[in-house]
């Protein structure tokens, strides 16, 4: 397999998530999508030069959103911490889909908004040329494939 390829496993949607509780009481409940401007955005730092909404991008645009001025910005160096800061009702964090699918499942999380947008990531297996002869490596792609598909189909 060439350097830089890989077999896909699926690719990333992105919808706002934040706790219940966001949605439901507050001065400024989430009933419309002009509404996260009275919300505390949870972003994730990026690489030097990209805007520090990269991941939020996507979604602002397909909903015509480009020019919102949210309340404020909570920054996180790891997405995980910006996802704990949105099931502890401290903001609105971008849901990586299907990577939140427990979450929003189970109720930690919830999605105000319904439209979704691509993302700009996408996953992938990338295995050595030996992995090709060896049963174990082959067995760990398969079941990594398996649970790619329940994830995707449970969204």
């Amino acid at each position: 397999m060439a350097k830089g390829q890989g077999l896909p496993l699926f690719e990333e949607s992105v919808v706002p998530v934040c706790a219940p509780q966001l949605v439901q009481s507050g001065p400024h409940p989430l009933k419309t999508a002009a509404d996260l401007q009275h919300h505390t955005l949870l972003a994730v730092d990026t690489p030097q030069g990209m805007a520090l909404t990269a991941d939020w991008t996507p979604w602002f645009e397909i909903m015509g959103l480009s020019d919102l001025h949210m309340r404020s910005t909570m920054r996180f160096t790891q997405y995980a911490d910006a996802v704990a800061a949105a099931v502890a009702g401290q903001g609105v964090v971008i849901g990586r889909l299907p990577l939140l699918g427990e979450m929003l499942r189970d109720g930690r999380l919830v999605a105000p908004f319904q439209a979704q947008a691509a993302s700009r990531r996408a996953y992938f297996i990338a295995t050595s040329a030996a992995a090709a002869d060896n049963p174990d490596a082959q067995d760990l792609v398969r079941w990594l494939q398996a649970e790619a598909e329940l994830k995707t189909t449970a969204r």
